[in-house]
């Protein structure tokens, strides 16, 4: 099978290859990715004047307030959104962010996602876990076995 070109990829492939009896010949070459940083959020959003005025903060020179404000309601956004590439192109492109909450089990009051939606003010989430389909007001369950075919 000499010149078959072979690309794997995956969280866990380091571990796997580890497995391998051997490596074989050729070239390896791996490519680590990471989820962006915040900062890189904020160039996504096209807010390098607020990068700037991030970068140039420091003990001496504190963020104006109005500024200040903005960059924790940005962080706020980027801790819901996460640094996955795809998931902050698509949040960029329709500023949309559908909150999902995962749980293990089937029970629950649905606290924290009932005051997520309130303070953001928003009119929908989902959340996820072992129990059936389900309406609670403004809180749709989905089964855990439908995760990967899930399309909002």
């Amino acid at each position: 099978m000499a010149g078959l070109h072979v690309a794997a990829s995956g969280s866990l492939l380091e571990f796997a290859l580890e497995e391998l009896p051997s490596q074989g010949v050729g070239c390896i070459s791996s490519l680590f990715m990471y989820p962006l940083s915040f900062t890189e959020f904020l160039k996504a959003l096209g807010n390098e004047s607020l990068l700037t005025v991030l970068e140039q903060a420091g003990v001496d020179v504190p963020v104006d307030e109005a500024f200040h404000r903005r960059l924790i309601d940005l962080f706020r956004t980027f801790q819901l959104i996460g640094g996955m590439p795809r998931v902050v192109r698509e949040y960029v492109e329709k500023r949309f962010a559908l909150p999902i909450e995962v749980k293990s089990g089937s029970s629950g009051k649905m606290r924290s996602m009932h005051m997520f939606l309130e303070e953001r003010g928003l009119k929908r989430g989902i959340r996820m876990s072992l129990e059936n389909f389900a309406t609670y007001g403004s809180i749709e369950t989905v089964p855990l076995y439908c995760a990967g075919r899930f399309h909002v």
